[in-house]
């Protein structure tokens, strides 16, 4: 696996509308329907969505619509961070 970068605020938002679209409705979103979720071109979110499967944050089976998983470190990667020092939830 390529080193991870790090998770942009644009990677973040891809995971989170993943998720919640799991959530709501039971099955992942297209592709066309998360570029339209996050107002970005199809191109532009199948290119995000590759880079977080290389990353290993989602996994996706090819040649087949609404098979976008998070894995465990997707979620993860979701969870705020609590601070050590005040207790505080950040990120």
């Amino acid at each position: 696996m390529a080193e991870t970068a790090p998770l942009t605020p644009r990677r973040k938002e891809a995971l989170w509308c993943v998720r919640e679209n799991i959530a709501l409705r039971g099955y992942a979103p297209t592709l066309d329907e998360l570029a339209a979720r996050m107002c970005i071109g199809r191109v532009s979110a199948w290119e995000l969505v590759q880079r977080l499967i290389a990353d290993g944050l989602m996994t996706a089976d090819k040649y087949k619509s609404r098979t976008l998983r998070l894995t465990d470190a997707g979620h993860a990667a979701l969870r705020p961070i609590t601070c050590p020092h005040c207790g505080r939830e950040m990120g």
